[in-house]
């Protein structure tokens, strides 16, 4: 982190010049969209509202304004990643957290007005209501669309826990 941030100072050093004189620098497409990547990722990682709200103020604020309360801000954060959920999202049918998927299953059932199987994707098959998303079938269109997601689930869940699948 040290080395980007003094090729940051690096690559600044003759900014200054620039600047619509209301203290807003201007700043590159490019750069603007690998930072709204960067955004997005913090946001994914659970931001709480504060930074929500301090995010949507940069290039709004003059930007010494906006450092100075980034600054502030980061000076009382005491995040901690390991407490973090991961969600997964299955054909947008089913949105969950990963560590709380303790298995997953294949499964079908026919149609009677559709003459048809049905291929499903069981999540936490279990005779136990109690367990999160005991039971939770995801429906979909074809065996492609099914393995597709059952395949994206698996390599989240490898990610995101200890699960090896062999």
């Amino acid at each position: 982190m040290a080395k980007i941030k003094q090729q940051f100072k690096e690559h600044t050093e003759h900014y200054a010049s620039f600047g619509d004189g209301e203290g807003i620098y201007p700043i590159s497409k490019v750069d603007a969209e690998i930072l709204s990547i960067f955004l997005d990722i913090i946001v994914k990682l659970g931001a709480d509202k504060n930074l929500t709200k301090i995010i949507d103020a940069y290039k709004v604020l003059p930007d010494q304004d906006f450092l100075a309360l980034i600054e502030s801000y980061n000076e009382s954060f005491e995040g901690n990643l390991k407490d973090r959920q991961v969600m997964v999202n299955i054909k947008d049918q089913f949105i969950g957290n990963v560590a709380a998927i303790f298995s997953f299953t294949r499964g079908s059932f026919y149609d009677n007005k559709t003459k048809r199987s049905v291929p499903i994707l069981i999540v936490n098959k279990s005779d136990n209501n109690k367990v999160p998303y005991a039971n939770t079938q995801i429906i979909f269109q074809s065996e492609e669309e099914l393995e597709k997601e059952f395949n994206k689930l698996k390599t989240k869940l490898s990610e995101c826990t200890n699960l090896y699948f062999i």
